[in-house]
């Protein structure tokens, strides 16, 4: 399950395909695509449908990363809120999408929200060029050692931008215990983390020092995901809670992970938003064999045959048959 992509989805494979409207079957272009999308569709499946320069791959991948990207960007770096920014940031990811794309990180769904989280955060910062950390990742982590975890997580999310409502939603603190922790901040980082009182308006520098002080004794990136669906055994849950209470780069890494999952699963875009940046991305139409219920009816009919040695060919007719 943590393999399908954070979007509307339901069975996939023939299943999916059996519940597709009459009306919908015959159909092609944009509403076409946008249905099946939602329907068929794993990260996987828009992986290797964006690494083809392939429309419907582009427009999945719009609809699901979208509202994600603009929610980064408006809490953490506004000035680059604009929809310009967005448009720009999508056509890197077509030029980059080798990079972006690669299959070790679209297996499941934690690795690869961690790499988009990262590849936007990465691209603002360029931009913006935030100024350099009043302290040492060393040093905040020793301050906030001897704080409960919750309460440091509380700290994170309120260093990137996150508001106390939102905070509330993602790690379950109510927005008036999470203002008495922030109002409790150790005074040796009262400067450092001065953002956290004046309200939303961008991310404190220390956050990318933090994410560079990656090392080899860090998580591997697929765990997040696992702990958060109750899927390691109580050893290397175990292991993992050991591990987070001493590494304040991987509890980041973590808080950045539920942080991400919270938004995917609650923000929307609207078609006329992914139809602007489709615009940008300048992608060719969609062909017959791709870009249409047509054409997947027909890759459906081939898998089918293949397996079974016999069946409807991609035109309908039986094999064997004229």
């Amino acid at each position: 399950m943590e393999a399908l992509l954070l979007l509307p989805t339901a069975p996939i494979g023939a299943c999916a395909f059996a519940g597709i409207p009459w009306g919908c079957r015959e159909g092609s272009g944009t509403e076409a695509e946008a249905f099946m999308t939602k329907r068929i569709a794993t990260i996987h499946d828009i992986a290797q449908a964006c690494l083809a320069d392939r429309r419907e791959g582009w427009r999945a991948f719009v609809e699901g990363y979208l509202p994600l990207a603009r929610h980064l960007l408006s809490r953490r770096f506004p000035e680059l809120e604009e929809t310009s920014t967005l448009e720009e940031l999508f056509r890197i990811a077509r030029r980059e999408r080798g990079s972006l794309f690669d299959p070790a990180h679209t297996t499941s769904i934690s690795p690869f929200l961690l790499r988009f989280g990262d590849f936007v955060l990465g691209e603002a910062r360029r931009r913006v060029r935030p100024a350099a950390p009043r302290c040492s990742p060393d040093r905040m982590a020793r301050y906030l050692a001897p704080l409960p975890r919750i309460e440091r997580q509380v700290i994170l999310l309120a260093l990137a931008g996150t508001t106390l409502s939102e905070i509330d939603a993602i790690v379950r603190v109510s927005a008036q215990r999470a203002r008495g922790i922030l109002d409790a901040i150790p005074t040796e980082l009262e400067e450092e983390t001065a953002i956290v009182h004046a309200g939303p308006g961008g991310e404190a520098p220390c956050l990318a020092a933090i994410e560079e002080r990656r090392s080899t004794e860090c998580l591997d990136d697929r765990l997040h995901g696992r702990v958060i669906d109750g899927c390691l055994t109580w050893k290397a849950r175990e292991d993992f809670e050991r591990h987070i209470e001493g590494c304040l780069r991987c509890l980041a890494r973590f808080t950045f992970y539920q942080e991400l999952v919270f938004f995917q699963r609650q923000l929307e875009t609207t078609p006329e938003e992914v139809a602007a940046i489709l615009r940008a991305l300048d992608l060719p139409e969609g062909t017959e064999d791709h870009g249409s219920l047509r054409g997947i009816r027909r890759r459906l009919g081939r898998w089918f045959e293949g397996i079974a040695g016999k069946g409807m060919a991609s035109k309908g007719t039986l094999r064997g048959t004229k």
